[in-house]
């Protein structure tokens, strides 16, 4: 059955081919902004800030403070909240001690605070992102389905998710699947963050 809602202008294919070009610091950046388009509270923020920063904050979204995975800490500090959960290493211990219990202490963490980013077997602690992840959010579409939902909650539209998806050329169970990617994917963020910030570390 042909939908009474026309599709709105911004969906067009040569909008998303930036998609296809997107490597880890790419997703990282579309994906904060596909998290503020779909935070209502983020259109107020907006609003409170143009008088300071002008129409320019049209294009600006919430980022992330990049920090080191692995952090020397001389000092006593409270750690800020973007670096919790975390763990600490005491230097002091043999480092075929601190590799032991370090693998331990993360698996016993990864029990409460799970990686969004997995891998099976015995190389499981070396999962990071990568192109397997970014074709699997690139296959699912998940920026072109953060952008519908997003477009529907703020114009209000009254189409189903069902036939959002099939704008996309999925059937009801495919974007049942894009929608749990692209949640899980937008709760990835800090992983992401993370691991970018240890890449250019190096």
């Amino acid at each position: 059955m042909k939908s009474a809602v026309p599709k709105p202008d911004l969906f067009t294919k040569s909008n998303y081919e930036f998609v296809a070009t997107l490597d880890a610091r790419g997703w990282r950046d579309a994906l904060l902004r596909a998290k503020a388009q779909l935070d209502p509270t983020w259109s107020a923020e907006k609003e409170e800030w143009k008088g300071v920063i002008g129409p320019d904050i049209e294009n600006m979204y919430p980022g992330i403070i990049p920090v080191p995975v692995v952090r020397l800490i001389e000092e006593p500090e409270r750690l800020h909240g973007i670096e919790l959960p975390a763990l600490l290493v005491n230097l002091n211990a043999p480092d075929g001690v601190i590799r032991d219990e370090f693998e331990k202490a993360l698996r016993a963490a990864r029990e409460n605070y799970p990686s969004l980013v997995l891998k099976r077997g015995p190389q499981a602690l070396n999962a990071s992102f990568g192109e397997q992840k970014f074709s699997t959010w690139k296959s699912h579409k998940i920026l072109q389905l953060a952008d519908l939902l997003a477009w529907k909650a703020r114009e209000k539209i009254n189409v189903s998710e069902a036939e959002l998806g099939s704008w996309l050329g999925f059937d009801k169970k495919k974007t049942e699947l894009a929608k749990k990617l692209l949640y899980d994917a937008l709760r990835s963020i800090p992983a992401l963050a993370a691991q970018i910030a240890a890449v250019h570390a190096m």
